[in-house]
């Protein structure tokens, strides 16, 4: 029998602003829903999906980065929030990693607590956890095609695909992703690793997204032939 293939699952949480109006929150609202909802989220595929070994999250776009103070803020403390739960990363033995464009915008003291997870679970290999912050797939592209055309200049590397490849800020191909909000498109989220993803949009908000919707789309996927291409 095969060894059984790894998964990486992209996930795009969209729906949360759209949430809190529908539910009267208001402007001093903190957003701890979503912020529990990536951990439940998290620790359910850690917890029934073994070949889930990585999952990767976006948390804020580079476009984000353009909205009010306060919605960026409240990301931002929700993220802090999220790091800070060690018994999460110990139940998921999920090592972090963080990556991004916009680092000049982000707090000091969220860059530390981020530095601060990323040392806290670097011995954890059971899966990986990448969060998207000021993440852009365009961008992302723009950079590792930088870093190539750079090394190239110093007679490096032998193999183009495989060095642009391990200059992504996302390291592997993409299984599937899952789009909350009712949104259907990718909107610049892992433009490459997601070439031959099976894509799922729903229209379930953020905060409202379930474990039971979560396990439907994954027996689905499941049930999907997968051609990539050929």
């Amino acid at each position: 029998m095969g060894e059984t293939r790894t998964l990486h699952v992209g996930i795009i949480p969209d729906g949360t602003r759209r949430w809190a109006t529908r539910h009267l929150r208001g402007p001093l609202w903190d957003g701890h829903e979503a912020g529990e909802k990536a951990e439940e989220i998290l620790l359910h595929l850690a917890d029934h999906y073994p070949a889930v070994r990585d999952v990767t999250i976006w948390a804020m776009s580079v476009e984000n980065f353009q909205r009010s103070r306060r919605d960026q803020e409240r990301v931002f403390q929700l993220l802090a929030t999220f790091l800070a739960r060690t018994a999460t990363w110990e139940r998921a033995q999920a090592r972090l990693s963080v990556v991004g464009s916009m680092w000049q915008a982000v707090p000091a003291d969220l860059r530390h607590a981020i530095a601060d997870a990323q040392q806290r679970t670097r011995h954890y290999t059971e899966r990986r956890l990448t969060i998207g912050l000021g993440y852009g797939g365009q961008q992302e592209i723009v950079h590792a095609a930088t870093s190539v055309a750079e090394q190239r200049q110093t007679g490096q590397p032998p193999d183009l695909t495989t060095a642009f490849e391990q200059s992504l800020l996302v390291p592997r191909p993409l299984d599937l992703v899952i789009r909350t909000g009712g949104e259907q498109r990718l909107s610049g989220f892992c433009l490459y690793q997601a070439a031959y993803a099976e894509l799922f949009f729903v229209e379930t908000l953020w905060p409202d997204f379930t474990v039971t919707e979560l396990d439907r789309l994954m027996a689905e996927f499941a049930r999907r032939e997968r051609r990539f291409g050929r």
